[in-house]
This record gives C-alpha cells, sequence and structure tokens, in this order.
C-alpha cells in the first residue's frame, strides 16, 4: 500500500512537471527571454530525475533492476544539476562572473560523477565492505548541496538588489522560500542511506524532493498562466511604442533585434557596429522608456504589463 502511494506522489510530480514544461515552452516562444530558456534546461533536469524516481518506485513494486544502466541514468541526472542549476541562476542575477562560476560548478559535477565511480570500482573488486561503500556513497550526495547553496545566494541578490523589477524580485523570494521550507526534506533525501536503509525512518520509494518539484510546479503553474494569457501587441503597436520614447531609428532596429532574443553580439554583428556602441545605444533605451533590464524594456515594448 505504502509502495503504491510513493508511485502515486512520484508520478503526480512527473505529470505536473511535463505540464510546466509545456508552459515553458510557450512562455518562451512568446518572450524570448533568456532565463526563461536557462530555467527551461534546469527544469527539464528535474523532471528527468523525478523521472528516475517514479521509475525507481515503479520497479521496487514489479521487483525489477536494471543493473549498471539504472546505476549510470541515475549518476548522469544528479550530477548534471551542478551545471543546470549555476546556468539559471548566472543568467538571472546577471553574474559578471558567471563563465568562471560554470566553470567551477561543471569540474565538480564531473569529479563527483568520478568519485562516485571510483567507489563502485573499489566495491566491485571487494576493497570495500557493502556497509562503507554505501556511506561513502551517501556522503558524496552531500555534494549536491553545493549547487543548491548557490542557488540560495544568488536568488538572494536578486531580492536584494534595488535595480531589479518588483515582479521579479517576487518571483523569486517566493521560489525562495520555497526552497527553504523543503530544504531538511531535501537534506534527509540526500541521506538516503540512515533514514531508509540503516533507520528505516523514510520509506524506500519516499522522495521530499517530488513533495518539493510537485508543489513547485503549482506555484509556476498559478504565476505563469498570468504572463501566458496576456496578449502581445503587433508590430504597429511596438512603431507606436518606439516614437511614443522618441527612440531614433537606429535605437528602434536594436530595441526590434532584443525583441527577437538577440545577444549584444549577435545585435552587432547584424547591424555591423561596435559592440560597445550596440551596449550605449541599450543605455540611451533604457534611460528613454524608464527601464533598467531587458525584459522590463520588451514588455514595456510589447505592452505586456508586468
Amino acid at each position: 500500500m505504502i509502495e503504491h502511494m510513493m508511485f502515486g506522489l512520484n508520478s503526480m510530480a512527473l505529470i505536473s512537471g511535463a505540464m510546466v514544461f509545456g508552459m515553458l515552452g510557450l512562455l518562451y516562444m512568446k518572450f524570448k527571454n533568456t532565463s526563461i530558456k536557462r530555467f527551461i534546461f534546469l527544469h527539464l533536469n528535474l523532471l528527468i530525475l523525478i523521472i528516475n524516481f517514479a521509475f525507481r518506485s515503479y520497479m521496487s513494486l514489479h521487483e525489477i533492476s536494471l543493473g549498471w544502466f539504472q546505476l549510470f541514468a541515475s549518476r548522469s541526472i544528479e550530477a548534471s544539476l551542478f551545471f543546470t542549476i549555476p546556468y539559471f541562476m548566472n543568467a538571472l542575477s546577471h553574474n559578471e562572473n558567471g563563465h568562471m562560476y560554470q566553470r567551477f560548478f561543471s569540474s565538480c559535477g564531473v569529479l563527483w560523477i568520478l568519485s562516485k565511480y571510483i567507489v563502485d570500482y573499489a566495491m566491485h573488486l571487494n576493497i570495500l565492505f557493502t556497509q562503507h561503500y554505501f556511506l561513502i556513497i551517501s556522503w558524496l550526495d552531500f555534494a549536491l548541496v553545493i549547487p543548491i547553496i548557490y542557488f540560495i545566494y544568488q536568488a538572494v541578490k536578486v531580492v536584494k538588489n534595488g535595480q531589479e523589477h518588483a515582479d521579479k524580485q517576487k518571483v523569486v523570494s517566493q521560489a525562495l522560500i520555497l526552497v527553504g521550507v523543503f530544504l531538511p526534506g531535501i537534506l534527509a533525501d540526500l541521506a538516503w542511506v540512515q533514514l531508509k536503509i540503516i533507520e528505516s525512518i523514510v520509506p524506500t520509494g519516499f522522495y521530499f524532493s517530488s513533495l518539493f518539484f510537485l508543489t513547485f510546479n503549482c506555484f509556476v503553474m498559478f504565476g505563469g498562466i498570468k504572463y501566458l494569457t496576456q496578449p502581445i501587441h503587433s508590430k504597429q503597436y511596438f512603431r507606436q511604442q518606439c516614437s511614443k520614447y522618441n527612440l531614433t531609428e537606429r535605437e528602434e532596429d536594436i530595441c526590434s533585434l532584443l525583441l527577437n532574443g538577440q545577444s549584444n553580439s549577435a545585435i552587432s554583428d547584424q547591424l555591423f557596429i561596435e559592440l560597445s556602441t550596440v551596449k550605449k545605444h541599450i543605455q540611451n533605451i533604457f534611460k528613454k522608456t524608464n527601464t533598467s533590464q531587458r525584459f522590463e524594456l520588451i514588455q514595456k515594448l510589447r505592452g505586456v504589463e508586468v
């Protein structure tokens, strides 16, 4: 009975995750926002993780095991969190040292998964006893706290940044509270050897991470539907907005490319102007439209309320 309930929880988290993934795809097609695109990668990573949890619950019900393939898939999914969490948060917080942090966390992910395979190989050669093997693997799992801490750190920076849009700060603060509430449960998932095998306190197929993902998806769907249903005005409205803020023809060209999700370097290449000139034009556009970031500017030019 408990096993069926655990499988049901993981399945509900999986279904809600698939729904949010589809909604995020629609939002990205609508707004062409870099943060949304990177959040899609993070959400896909979490979704695959939940698929793995649901599959484990199903296998425990039917006493199925895929051996080394299952182990490889689980390790790869978990290790990718070292990449997707910083990848998203660097875009969200406009981190100037994002590339440096990205390389650091990617290296941590590679070292983490290699360490686990070394322990697996030592177990295979009978160098380690079974109990010691599970304890070492459990200790290594706690390294996944590192990208979670980085998420919290960057989220706090966004909330405290006075130049960020109020709506963005509200969403990030809600996500921060949610992570804080479920953090003890996520740590309990990482301590699976002690809680599930040694003490048998938590059922084998239960994951607090699935419950967190289900709750998080409900928040995302509730908040995202507002932007999904808001209409985007026509190109004529875009030109009217450009005229309203007295944008020059060159600034209008740059805004048009910004609306299509182009980076500064891509705009520089397409308009055959220096990168520094692009940045200068964008700063002038920000001043004229009384905005401070791209997302806010794009929403204003499209006539979407933020």
